[in-house]
């Protein structure tokens, strides 16, 4: 039984590209980190089936006073159109939640602040554990606590314990565009509800200069920035946990969220936002990327160049000039990729997501929680880097339908 269990772990970690890229080895060191990274899934695997979790903080703690719980944004149900459920009966990548209930709809969690005593921080996920049960919630979802590395405590990860306050909008996947902007930075909505003098926000070590820069639009003098690294384990006097609003492959904002996100930006940046003239329309491009790229490019750019569009490699630009570029935009077109994350900061937008073979309903969910029209269209002839041909008679009535609303 152990040994089928280590083998699947090695499978998800080859298969997921876990912590080093698997199996290009270049010391001894990057090996023994490999297996230790098995060995950590392995017990997150042992200990996701033996339920040795807290699935909900809630139920937890029978005293929601003693933990400051404080509900900011309440359940509520979220309903597919006639268009989202024929877009939802495609081959997608999408949460079970949503599959399951696109008839009837499904209910979008509830967001919370609380405030938490003598829990355990871990540095590469930012899992928290209470007598080394690691919160559910804390993780996002069960598939994520079961199968990234380190959010159970072991005898290879390093502890500090910390004094003061404590908080984080740390994630699995703490350097990704999408998932930093999605699912981390809309998580200073409660936040910016604690009542301390001093807070320590915990970042991951290393933190890039586009993520800080991103952080200083949402931090004021209260924040001291305090950096972890992914071995260390640290034992927390004081943290304040502020929740996910998101489920896997759903970036629905609650609007409370998604206008406190845009406030801050717009008003760090000085972006007006009244009296703009929004006729721009926009080709968000991949062509230097390297991969989910349109095959047939020169044949996609004539046809669109015919309607108007600018082609724009957001990786180019700063973070403001992206804003920038959005808020004045009519029509944004481009591959799925995470580029179309700056769709938050649009009004009123119409959007095209051309997808490969890997299609996904994070950005569908988006644009139906900003009231965006949406439309998506799956390319053909794909490659191993999920390359593919659009459908240009496709592309351009989908286009025309949209220009004519």
């Amino acid at each position: 039984m152990v040994v089928k269990s280590c083998i699947s772990s090695i499978k998800l970690i080859i298969k997921r590209n876990i912590f080093y890229r698997v199996p290009q080895y270049h010391s001894l060191k990057s090996l023994y980190f490999y297996f230790l990274d098995v060995f950590c899934v392995y017990l997150q695997k042992r200990m996701v089936s033996k339920k040795k979790y807290i699935p909900e903080i809630k139920k937890h703690f029978s005293n929601l006073d003693e933990i400051n719980y404080e509900t900011l944004i309440s359940p509520h149900k979220i309903q597919f159109n006639n268009i989202e459920r024929e877009y939802l009966n495609e081959n997608v990548s999408c949460s079970k939640i949503i599959k399951k209930n696109k008839d009837s709809g499904y209910t979008q969690r509830e967001v919370f602040l609380c405030k938490l005593k003598n829990v355990k921080f871990f540095g590469h996920t930012g899992v928290l554990a209470i007598k080394d049960k690691p919160l559910l919630e804390t993780a996002s979802t069960l598939a994520r606590l079961s199968t990234f590395v380190n959010s159970v405590d072991n005898i290879f990860l390093k502890h500090r314990k910390m004094k003061g306050v404590y908080t984080s909008i740390m994630h699995i996947f703490p350097q990704v565009f999408y998932h930093f902007l999605i699912e981390s930075i809309p998580r200073f909505y409660g936040i910016s509800k604690i009542k301390e003098e001093e807070i320590n926000l915990i970042v991951p070590w290393p933190t890039r200069q586009w993520q800080f820069k991103i952080l200083k639009i949402f931090l004021d003098k209260r924040f001291k920035l305090i950096s972890i690294k992914k071995n260390e384990v640290w034992e927390l006097e004081t943290f304040y946990f502020s929740s996910f609003f998101h489920i896997d492959c759903s970036a629905y904002f609650p609007k409370k969220i998604s206008d406190f996100m845009k406030n801050k930006v717009f008003t760090y940046y000085g972006i007006e936002t009244k009296n703009v003239e929004r006729k721009r329309r926009i080709y968000l491009s991949r062509a230097k990327i390297g991969h989910r790229i349109i095959r047939n490019r020169e044949a996609f750019l004539n046809l669109i160049k015919r309607y108007g569009f600018e082609e724009i490699h957001p990786q180019d630009l700063p973070f403001k000039e992206q804003v920038e570029i959005i808020n004045s935009a009519e029509i944004v077109i481009g591959m799925s990729g995470s580029a179309m994350t700056n769709l938050l900061f649009g009004n009123n937008l119409k959007v095209i997501i051309l997808f490969s073979d890997e299609i996904a309903t994070h950005y569908l969910l988006m644009c139906k929680s900003l009231n965006f029209t949406y439309r998506q269209i799956i390319g053909y002839d794909f490659n191993k880097k999920h390359d593919c041909q659009v459908d240009l008679n496709k592309f351009e009535k989908v286009l025309k339908e949209l220009i004519s609303k």
